[in-house]
């Protein structure tokens, strides 16, 4: 997330995350770290806020409705970043091969 758009939030860190298929990692309420957006450190300045519609930014998915379970940030991340450093692309490790088991 990035402090622009119709829904913007400030400093939201880059992370090397383990994601597994199945997994919800709370996008768009948590930060890639785990923090909840609602948290006043990922608030914009009022004027970000204003033209987007947006008073606040709290939690879009109902996560009792949708039956959701937000992982657990400590297992998931394994490295954190500056906001908007970059941090990009997927790696797929093959379920067989030289690579069976790695983690990373």
């Amino acid at each position: 997330m990035e402090l622009r758009g119709p829904r913007p939030v400030y400093d939201d860190p880059d992370t090397l995350s383990h994601i597994s298929s199945g997994t919800w990692g709370g996008w768009p309420d948590y930060t890639t770290n785990g923090h909840p957006i609602g948290d006043p450190k990922y608030r914009p300045p009022i004027s970000f806020l204003l033209p987007s519609g947006y008073q606040e930014l709290s939690a879009l998915v109902d996560q009792d409705a949708s039956g959701l379970q937000l992982e657990r940030f400590d297992v998931l991340v394994n490295g954190v970043f500056p906001s908007l450093s970059g941090a990009a692309k997927m790696d797929f490790i093959p379920e067989t091969g030289p690579f069976q088991g790695s983690r990373w």
